[in-house]
């Protein structure tokens, strides 16, 4: 506000800027929780932990090269081992060239954040307030890059430094550069198979999350997003002291609405469905049972909010003008709050004690309330008029019969002519459902993106060790090929090497894929939170395609040893 005084010295105690702009902090676990926004805290920290699998992908790649060429460098490090060199110092060479790639990767790493960082800005985010992400480097983001330097460089260079300064000395200082050791191809292997495990963790979230969305795109939210207009309309707290002034307001502005030409009803609710909620956990007495212990969604909402909505009532009626706040206390139950209270029987007319007895007057169709996630939550639905309690957000919604767009403006004119000071946003409800796709769409962008990346990875680090081997290995197959290995069995003996540990990492990866997708179900539908196997089965099937490519070339150059020179190759 301080801010604001400076921008504007001249506004009024009484301005609309003292009643409109209200400020709060949206940091911190307990600010979080107030909000219901730990699964927007789940959500980035999932994404925390991907940035942590592509990061360690790419160390794990380096790793598996740098153990190749430590390999091939054996000779050089006995002569140096043989000259006096100790260990340690050989260690401490062959992790400064591993810093030397790590400095390169961030520094790589801290130009595509300057560029990335300048098209967030530009993201429209579908939120409930306008919200730019403005994210600039600091201090702290050097730092951040300077441990994640040191890091890549520990990770990607301390084992094969370890492994390559192990050999024993005379023995290597015999077989010279023709030493290559079972246990170091087991190693590469383990390396390419590490990999291929993180990359299909990735790939299956990213499919997981693809296949959410295509869905969500088609599901049935129970409720009809494309012929309606949400307009969230913010009061100054000071003008209506009352929740009978508020309430001749609100009767004032429906009237307005559904007086417009192309509207053909309006009604007003105290939430928006999966934009908010209010969770009740409480013990309700129906007049027909046993108390019982429940968690509901609830609502209060006006009548002709379910013609609207586009929600069915299933049986009885919606409210009317009847729910007056002199009259008795009445709800609208969803089928899964009947059941849950009245078993199979027709709840209404009935009576359920919640603090008063409140009369059912229908039952109302299942919809969604909160998240995508959920499956059949119960809810009740009291009359808005009934409620005694003042609320500062009023959220109108409109039904039309044509174009909601086309009738936004004349929504948003409307209601501030009957209160200029308060601060009007009106959209169709399809833009305003979009908040609900928002986690579904940003984790098929940038969970997906990263676990392809993580597979061109896997198929490079895979290639260029396969390359490497049968390079290194050339002698033993030009004397396989001379004693009668036919080129069948060369591409056999490749092959085996090459797929088995792309295998094994695969069954690793989707097993953990598969418990990495059980905290993942809260952002998904339930058929896909459940389980999925069409994901799964496309992943598999895509890495094993880019797994036999990336054997290609190594194949071929196997195939094509001419053993004649391959036996003086050194």
């Amino acid at each position: 506000m301080r801010e604001l005084d400076k921008a504007v010295p001249n506004h009024g105690a009484n301005d609309v800027w003292e009643t409109q702009i209200h400020i709060s902090g949206v940091t911190g676990i307990e600010r979080m929780e107030s909000l219901g926004f730990l699964p927007v805290a789940g959500f980035f920290g999932a994404l925390t932990v991907v940035v942590a699998l592509v990061l360690l992908i790419a160390c794990t790649n380096v790793a598996s090269l740098l153990l190749a060429r430590a390999s091939a460098r054996g000779h050089e490090l006995a002569v140096r081992a043989a000259l006096g060199a100790s260990r340690g110092r050989i260690v401490r060479q062959l992790l400064a060239e591993s810093s030397v790639l790590a400095a390169g990767g961030c520094l790589c790493g801290l130009v595509m954040n300057l560029w990335l960082t300048s098209m967030l800005y530009r993201i429209d985010l579908p939120l409930p307030v306008p919200l730019r992400l403005h994210i600039a480097p600091d201090w702290r983001l050097l730092c951040y890059l300077i441990i994640l330097a040191v890091a890549s460089a520990i990770l990607a260079g301390l084992v094969p430094a370890l492994k390559a300064t192990r050999a024993n000395v005379q023995v290597a200082l015999k077989q010279g550069e023709r030493q290559v050791g079972r246990s170091k191809w087991n190693l590469r292997s383990g390396l390419v198979a590490t990999q291929v495990a993180l990359s299909t963790v990735l790939l299956v979230s990213g499919a997981l999350f693809l296949h959410n969305l295509l869905r969500a795109n088609k599901a049935d939210f129970g409720i009809d997003t494309k012929h309606t207009v949400w307009a969230y309309m913010r009061l100054a707290p000071d003008k209506y002291p009352t929740a009978e002034t508020e309430r001749l307001l609100i009767q004032r502005c429906l009237e307005r609405l559904r007086a417009l030409p192309g509207v053909e009803s309006a009604s007003i609710a105290r939430i928006i469905p999966l934009n908010d909620s209010i969770t009740n956990g409480t013990t309700l007495r129906p007049d027909s049972g046993p108390p019982v212990g429940i968690t509901f969604q609830f609502n209060a909402v006006a009548p002709d909010y379910f013609r609207t909505m586009g929600i069915p009532i299933v049986a009885g009626r919606e409210f009317t003008q009847a729910e007056h706040p002199g009259a008795p206390k009445a709800v609208v139950l969803n089928q899964t709050m009947a059941r849950r209270l009245f078993g199979n029987a027709n709840p209404v007319g009935h009576t359920i004690t919640w603090g008063e007895p409140h009369r059912v007057v229908g039952v109302a169709k299942d919809s969604k309330y909160f998240v995508l996630s959920e499956n059949h939550e119960p809810a009740m639905y009291g009359a808005y008029l009934q409620q005694r309690d003042y609320a500062v957000n009023l959220h109108f919604v409109v039904r039309v019969n044509g174009d909601p767009w086309s009738i936004v403006k004349t929504v948003t004119g409307a209601l501030s002519h009957l209160d200029p000071t308060a601060a009007v946003e009106t959209k169709p409800m399809s833009r305003a459902m979009a908040l609900a796709l928002l986690p579904s769409q940003a984790g098929a962008a940038i969970i997906g993106s990263t676990g392809v990346l993580g597979l061109v990875l896997a198929a490079i680090g895979l290639a260029g060790l396969l390359l490497y081997t049968v390079a290194r290995r050339t002698r033993e197959i030009g004397l396989r090929a001379a004693l009668g290995a036919t080129p069948g069995d060369v591409a056999t003996m490749v092959l085996r090497q090459s797929m088995a540990p792309v295998l094994w990492g695969m069954a690793a990866g989707l097993m953990l894929a598969w418990f990495a997708s059980r905290p993942l179900g809260m952002f998904l539908l339930p058929e896909i939170a459940s389980g999925d196997s069409g994901s799964f089965l496309a992943v598999a099937v895509v890495f094993l395609i880019v797994a036999g490519a990336s054997t290609v070339p190594p194949l071929l150059r196997a195939i094509h040893i001419d053993p004649g020179i391959a036996l003086r190759y050194e």
